[in-house]
């Protein structure tokens, strides 16, 4: 008996623990045993972003306070239970990744961390249980931080102080989340509860101030007297050393916004000094400060000094064939070169070497190597092969030195120069009455000086040339036979057709001018009209024969 009844009150203890247990369980697990009695907060509890956490994984419940509420009920005059900072901590700075992680956002550190210590429900307590900050939740404690900027009318702290930046990424600081409106962030890393983008100008990411992101380096929303919200103005407040250099250099040059434009890249100040120095940086090929990139790579930064010196920085090897050179007046750069124009358009050599004005060729450079006088000229040869050719497949007394016609330094005009040779031949040319005659490049072509016969003639006498070159009488087939080179007067015909060689009708008065019955250029006679020119009366004597020769021979 005795061992029944033990085995009864062990089952009723077991029974009696399985059921505190459940009860303990059910108190310290399940939502529904706080909703039993918080039934009026299960709509809002449904509406939070914790609506799929029980209301123990926030309040700290504690085994007496479930019992006490069990047996006795809803006690509402004492608490019994709390949402602690460190149940917070145990999901958002120790928890998993899946959970909203604040332990190095920057807004939470600064707020949490000692002076400070702000409790998490100070500033998420919008409603009891809805955690997410109100939008004048920073104005309790930050009351006099006032936005005084107009524009700015709309923005919340929030929208500026980006409480959720990361320490350890690249995204902008708290307070430094101007860019979000200005331009240059896509996605910020915040809630967009509060960081709503604003119609703003934009500034690009380079052309931030330096390529700095701290933006209240030079604005200050929070300052109410308008004159000192863009502290930006006074440069000199970061950059003394070059405003004082400048100013010191170039009274012109003082004003830091004469070069620098607001918001605008470091490096584009280079780029505007052409708005001043037109003259200087633009040239004829567009090309800015000759063929530099900008003008600092001759003129250092806020300061007007350079020398001449400074070409050696990156045209050493130019300089140190100059430093060779036995003529003095090529020692500086300066001296052919104009700072502000590209090598091609250097300075004239004329302009020291007037005797040597007047080449044909375009430049001094290409005969003489730039920045080494001492370096021999190039030869004719390496330029004009052909011609040089031409000359050595024709007379011998033409081959050689080109200086035998062309001046070294007057390369053009070397067909006025025959007549150091041919002083006889020039005299006779001199006299010709047709002008084209009186200068030797007319027949003769450069470089191939024997004159090619009558084709030479073609040129300018096509047709009496081809009449020539036609003719069916012997010796009549070149324009020489009659018309002597270098003269204008012809041989006369007498000095192949003798005076004593004339017979029959050839020796009768009025025969002896030769070209009146005769064609100049093929010797032939016309035809019975020729006669006719002159015998007008026998116009009707035997009007059917065509050749009065074939009655009145010429050569009997």
């Amino acid at each position: 008996m005795w061992r029944k009844l033990g085995a009864a009150l062990a089952a009723l203890v077991v029974a009696v623990l399985a059921g505190l247990w459940g009860a303990h369980s059910y108190a310290e697990n399940s939502a529904g045993f706080c909703l039993s009695c918080h039934d009026d907060q299960a709509a809002e509890v449904q509406a939070s972003v914790h609506h799929a956490l029980t209301c123990q994984e926030c309040h700290d419940s504690r085994l007496w306070g479930a019992v006490k509420q069990l047996v006795l009920g809803d006690d509402s005059s004492t608490p019994h239970t709390n949402a602690t900072a460190p149940r917070c901590q145990h999901c958002h700075i120790d928890g998993s990744a899946s959970q909203l992680q604040i332990g190095d956002t920057l807004g939470h550190q600064v707020h949490s961390s000692a002076p400070q210590q702000v409790p998490c429900a100070q500033c998420h307590n919008a409603a009891p249980h809805d955690p997410r900050p109100h939008q004048n939740t920073c104005d309790e404690c930050h009351e006099g931080m006032t936005i005084h900027e107009p524009a700015m009318a709309e923005v919340t702290c929030l929208g500026c102080h980006n409480f959720l930046a990361r320490s350890s990424s690249d995204h902008p600081a708290a307070g430094n989340d101007c860019r979000r409106c200005h331009g240059g962030i896509d996605e910020p890393d915040r809630s967009e509860r509060f960081a709503t983008t604003q119609s703003a100008p934009t500034v690009a990411d380079h052309h931030t101030h330096g390529g700095l992101t701290s933006c209240r380096l030079c604005h200050n929303p929070h300052q109410a007297e308008a004159a000192k919200r863009l502290t930006g103005t006074d440069c000199s407040r970061c950059h003394r050393p070059e405003a004082g250099e400048a100013s010191r250099t170039n009274p012109e040059h003082g004003d830091c916004s004469s070069c620098h434009a607001v918001h605008a890249p470091r490096d584009e100040a280079s780029r505007r000094c052409a708005d001043c120095h037109e003259g200087q940086a633009k040239t004829g090929d567009g090309t800015e400060a000759g063929e530099h990139d900008t003008c600092l790579d001759c003129h250092p930064a806020h300061t007007s000094d350079t020398a001449p010196a400074t070409c050696t920085g990156c045209h050493e090897e130019q300089f140190a064939r100059l430093a060779n050179s036995s003529e003095g007046e090529h020692s500086l750069c300066t001296d052919c070169h104009d700072s502000h124009r590209p090598k091609e358009q250097a300075r004239s050599c004329a302009g020291c070497h007037q005797a040597q004005a007047g080449h044909g060729h375009q430049s001094c450079v290409t005969c003489h190597e730039a920045h080494d006088s001492q370096a021999p000229p190039k030869t004719c040869n390496a330029c004009h092969g052909g011609p040089l050719a031409e000359l050595a497949a024709g007379d011998s007394h033409h081959r050689g030195n080109c200086s035998n016609c062309h001046g070294t330094h007057a390369a053009r005009g070397a067909s006025t120069r025959c007549l150091r040779c041919h002083d006889d031949v020039g005299k006779q040319v001199a006299s010709s009455t047709v002008e084209a005659h009186q200068r030797c490049a007319t027949c003769h072509q450069p470089h191939q000086f024997a004159r090619q016969g009558s084709t030479s003639c073609v040129g300018c006498h096509p047709l009496p040339s081809a009449a020539v070159t036609g003719a069916s009488i012997a010796g009549h087939q070149e324009c020489g036979t009659c018309h002597q080179p270098h003269q204008s007067t012809t041989t006369g015909c007498v000095s192949c057709h003798a005076e004593t060689s004339r017979l029959g009708t050839h020796a009768k008065s009025g025969h002896r001018d030769c070209l009146s019955c005769h064609d100049p250029h093929t010797g032939t006679v016309a035809g019975r009209q020729t006669c006719l020119a002159c015998h007008t009366d026998q116009a009707q004597h035997h009007p059917k024969v065509s050749r009065c020769a074939a009655c009145h021979p010429f050569d009997k």
